[in-house]
């Protein structure tokens, strides 16, 4: 089932106009910088028991995988298993980015899984979802939060955990001047 959102007038002679919930993703994607990936079909599913919307991020047909080391862009190698990142909700569902991370073959550094601008590492929360759980944590007490989203927040504490680079001194490529 696609994902629509109906916006509709009162009097009769409007006609029903309907917005695919990609449209407003691909209005996101232009704010958080995603230019090398784009967005595929966005279905309903049960992900962990609780119905969830599911998009699927394909990276652009010409572009090449950036290294996660350097940043330089090179050959592609081969895909990995997709997998889902958690993503901030929409009304009371659930959003999860279904994505097979590809391998880059960087001259410098060898075979490394592609940087993926979304989340850091092995993180299953994007970096935006961190971020707003972050901001609801700084508003709100962690037991009044756990009961507003009726479950155990993931990862224990996520305001130390929103920039994982922070705990360790290590510099990524882009921060060095």
């Amino acid at each position: 089932m696609q994902g629509k959102i109906v916006f509709a007038r009162n009097d009769q002679t409007s006609k029903r106009k309907t917005m695919l919930i990609k449209t407003v993703l691909n209005r996101v994607n232009r704010l958080e910088r995603f230019k090398s990936f784009v967005f595929g079909s966005v279905t309903f599913q049960v992900v962990n028991g609780s119905e969830a919307l599911v998009i699927e991020i394909m990276a652009r047909a010409n572009s090449k995988p950036e290294c996660p080391e350097c940043g330089k862009r090179d050959k592609k190698r081969d895909t990995q298993p997709a997998r889902l990142f958690e993503y901030v909700p929409i009304w009371t569902f659930k959003v999860f980015c279904h994505y097979a991370p590809r391998r880059v073959a960087c001259l410098v550094h060898g075979i490394k899984v592609e940087y993926i601008p979304w989340a850091y590492g092995k993180e299953q929360m994007t970096t935006s979802y961190k971020v707003y759980l972050a901001r609801w944590a700084r508003r709100l007490s962690r037991q009044h939060l756990q009961d507003q989203l009726g479950e155990r927040l993931p990862g224990g504490s996520t305001c130390g955990r929103i920039w994982p680079c922070q705990q360790k001194p290590r510099q990524h490529y882009r921060d060095r001047g």
